[in-house]
């Protein structure tokens, strides 16, 4: 809970004077400011790097918010899409490219991000930390959040934790 400045004006009307107070029970604490809002443009990308998922996207959150706490708000935000994934499976890279400050098309950002190698010691783009405050992220008109979406569960390819995948075969007749 936020709790904000406030004080107690009283004007004595005789003196022409003001007095200012603290809140009660405040004994010389500083009271807590609220924290400031970032707004921060992302574009959600399947596990193949695909522009799957629509047009770049900004949500606005306080700029305390880690980045675990980001990835819950921006399912959130984009339920329709993302209601079968699930939040600790996404990924939250930066990515700088100098064609992003231009505002580009759907087709230019497919160029943009589409070769785009998501590798865990990788400096571009860079993989975030959960625990990382958004307050800290890079956000230059060149850089966006790309949030990264396994690929969806079904009963063909759940089980195999490591990625690997499972094709049913249609049974073979003996003729």
């Amino acid at each position: 809970m936020v709790f904000y400045n406030q004080f107690i004006a009283f004007h004595a009307a005789r003196h022409d004077t003001t007095l200012i107070m603290p809140p009660r029970g405040a004994k010389g604490k500083q009271a807590e400011t609220p924290a400031e809002t970032r707004t921060i443009w992302f574009l959600l990308v399947d596990h193949e790097g695909k522009l799957r998922f629509g047009d770049p996207t900004k949500i606005a959150v306080q700029a305390d918010t880690n980045v675990d706490d980001l990835k819950s708000r921006i399912k959130e935000e984009n339920s329709t899409e993302l209601g079968t994934f699930q939040i600790k499976d996404f990924e939250v890279w930066t990515y700088k490219d100098k064609e992003l400050s231009s505002d580009p098309t759907s087709e230019e950002l497919e160029k943009i991000v589409g070769p785009i190698k998501f590798l865990k010691a990788s400096k571009n783009p860079k993989l975030l930390s959960p625990r990382q405050n958004v307050a800290k992220i890079d956000d230059a008109d060149d850089v966006i959040l790309l949030v990264r979406v396994p690929p969806l569960q079904t009963t063909d390819t759940a089980g195999g934790g490591d990625g690997e995948s499972f094709i049913r075969l249609a049974p073979t007749q003996h003729v």
